[in-house]
């Protein structure tokens, strides 16, 4: 029944929406808290959106962590070293 997919996509692509939006939300609270957290990693030619990379403060670690994740459009062209060399930097 392709009335009941297009309701079933809606859900779908509205509960991803809803992630997004708690990630954001806990994102911002961690940054609020530690001073520091997740950047967005974009390309400079073109702007596209690649991946996020920054500082983290895990629970479970003593000391403060390096962060990242990339699509495979931005995996195995240095993006990563680049982004932790500009994490620590600051």
């Amino acid at each position: 029944n392709v009335a009941g997919l297009q309701v079933d996509l809606r859900l779908i692509v509205q509960y991803q929406l809803m992630f997004c939006q708690c990630v954001a939300q806990v994102s911002i609270q961690r940054c609020d808290a530690h001073g520091f957290g997740m950047w967005l990693v974009s390309r400079k030619q073109d702007g596209e959106s690649i991946g996020m990379a920054g500082l983290v403060k895990r629970d479970f670690l003593r000391n403060v962590d390096l962060g990242y994740a990339f699509l495979p459009a931005g995996r195995g062209a240095g993006y990563a070293t680049e982004a932790a060399r500009a994490a620590y930097a600051r």
